[in-house]
């Protein structure tokens, strides 16, 4: 079977066959420099001349916070300050959103962890400044790994579904879902958050009114709502670290960047307006059973990958990206990712189309190793290093956040060294002498 995902179709992939010689309609960009490891990067609703950039951390070991950057002037001044809070390990400031109606209300969203408590918290801007409003989920970690990750609202909802705030979690431990030698399966535990895509209304409604730890409602739609024994903001289950996972803008699916143990990377995907899906951990990793006694192997239920990448080398650790729907025609519809170990950029193709049935971790095509071709874009000679966030403008620019710009000290580079850049049109592609010095490796499987 041969199907070529040009025009809307799809092409399974396997193998190097060669070079694709293609115009570069597009250039990278740097917009903001001289950042403290940032994570994070987005525009506020009807704020088309600001950047947000969340930023991990600070001088002394502690949290950062957001800034806010103009793209133009490449002046930035302090949003919010949150160094006052300890940051270790995978902690520090992690992500953001925006309420969809912020120009009215003035909310947004912030996730971090800091030691081992993760928080989300909401703000309101009164006045020009950020104003703390109260938390909206806070919980022990297991360690100082696997937190919340991302948080984002679904594009194009209406009504009271403008207020429900999506929300990944990790597995709250290391290793194969562990604290300290003792096994905690918590992504199969549909009575923990963790491990989990949490769905919150955060309208202001309370269905936890003896909790100060959790402070939201439960949209009645979710798949969970109102079982006993079943925490009813859990969305989708069975995620280790979810770093990073993003909404198709067009469609409003759901496509997850799922960090592996030892062997697979993964995407996982949820089509717009299905819920409940399980995709394995702790039982599966990607596709192959988890070497976790007791434990590893399949499970009624649970829910391929659509795409799944070996621990190569040292590709190890997945930043989950987006579905690109912005202005380069040459980019549209594909699905842009790293890995934040091995600096390498892939997008890929998907057929929605696929019944999940069919899911088996290598439904993907037109995968291309963007790698040589996005480092040869970037203007000024800087370095696409530990991409840990692939973010849009509201136009759908692709926006990379690189975590430094060298390839040491990667997962505490030192401070003033991350940045922003921005994929852009250019008005015309470049020649054929240039396109085939930039062309990407095209991988192919058949079957």
């Amino acid at each position: 079977m041969r199907r070529l995902f040009r025009a809307g179709a799809a092409i399974l992939v396997s193998g190097f066959t060669g070079v694709i010689a293609e115009g570069a309609d597009f250039k990278i960009v740097p917009v903001a420099t001289g950042l403290n490891q940032p994570t994070f990067v987005t525009q506020a609703p009807g704020d088309n001349s600001s950047l947000y950039i969340v930023q991990r951390t600070s001088a002394g070991s502690n949290a950062g916070g957001i800034l806010k950057y103009n793209p133009v002037t490449h002046t930035g001044t302090p949003f919010l300050d949150l160094s006052s809070n300890p940051a270790v390990q995978d902690g520090g400031v992690l992500s953001m959103a925006f309420s969809p109606d912020f120009q009215s209300n003035g909310l947004f969203f912030v996730a971090g962890l800091y030691n081992r408590t993760n928080h989300l918290d909401e703000y309101k801007v009164v006045n020009g400044s950020p104003v703390f409003q109260k938390t909206i989920l806070q919980y022990e970690n297991l360690a100082t790994q696997h937190t919340i990750d991302w948080l984002g609202f679904a594009p194009n909802a209406t009504g009271a579904a403008r207020n429900y705030l999506y929300v990944t979690t990790g597995d709250g431990g290391i290793q194969a879902d562990s604290s300290n030698g003792t096994f905690h399966n918590n992504c199969q535990n549909l009575n923990t958050v963790m491990g989990k895509v949490l769905r919150l209304d955060v309208s202001g409604a309370d269905d936890y009114p003896g909790d100060p730890a959790k402070n939201f409602a439960i949209p009645p739609t979710n798949p969970y709502a109102g079982q006993s024994g079943k925490l009813g903001e859990i969305w989708i289950s069975g995620l280790r670290n979810p770093y990073r996972a993003s909404f198709d803008r067009a469609t409003g699916d759901l496509y997850i960047g799922d960090v592996g143990f030892n062997t697979y990377e993964e995407v996982n995907f949820a089509r717009a307006g299905t819920s409940g899906q399980d995709f394995g951990w702790a039982a599966r990793e990607g596709t192959i059973a988890t070497p976790v006694t007791g434990v590893g192997g399949t499970q009624a239920g649970s829910l391929n990958p659509i795409y799944q990448y070996n621990h190569n080398g040292q590709s190890k650790s997945i930043t989950g990206g987006v579905l690109y729907r912005g202005p380069v025609q040459s980019l549209d519809g594909q699905y842009f990712y790293a890995d934040f170990i091995d600096n390498t950029i892939h997008s890929f193709a998907f057929d929605t189309l696929f019944s999940p049935a069919s899911y088996n971790g290598f439904n993907v095509g037109d995968l291309l190793d963007r790698t040589a071709q996005f480092q040869s874009l970037v203007q000024g000679g800087g370095a696409l290093f530990h991409i840990t966030d692939f973010g849009e403008d509201s136009a759908g620019n692709l926006l990379i956040v690189s975590f430094t710009n060298s390839n040491s000290g990667i997962f505490n580079p030192p401070l003033g060294s991350g940045a922003i850049y921005e994929v852009v049109p250019v008005p015309e592609p470049v020649g054929l002498v240039g396109c085939l010095a930039l062309a990407p490796l095209l991988i192919r499987r058949r079957s």
